[in-house]
């Protein structure tokens, strides 16, 4: 387990700023930006701005099955399962985010016998 841990690395980039963290043992790779769009309301009310955060991370060189993506709104945790199961992806666009707020997201890989690493270090990301 260990060294898939060490295998995972991750970094963030939170739209306007470019974030840097240590990885675990290696160069930082998380990528997250957050976007927002807005619309008109057809019912003549004001326009709806919605957000996401993009996540994006370095695959792991060590044989997983995927990856597990967390997120808190206290930095440090207690995280929540974003992703119910293993993604193979190296991204994740988390929808669900709402504006003002500072989001927190690690990930972990996960075996094809469902070992999961220990979590990568923390993103940041703030939704304006």
């Amino acid at each position: 387990m260990n060294r898939i841990l060490r295998s995972l690395t991750v970094a963030l980039i939170a739209a306007p700023l470019l974030l840097g963290l240590a990885g675990c043992g290696g160069a930082a790779s998380l990528a997250s930006s957050s976007s927002s769009s807005s619309s008109s309301n057809s019912n003549g009310g004001g326009a709806t701005t919605t957000h996401s955060v993009s996540l994006s991370w370095a695959a792991s060189t060590s044989s997983v099955a995927g990856y597990m993506v967390f997120r808190s709104t206290k930095s440090g945790g207690p995280y929540k399962a974003l992703t119910s199961s293993p993604i193979t992806n190296t991204t994740y666009t988390d929808k669900t985010v709402q504006a003002k707020n500072t989001y927190y997201y690690v990930t972990a890989a996960v075996t094809s016998g469902g070992v999961q690493s220990a979590y990568s270090n923390q993103a940041t990301a703030v939704v304006p």
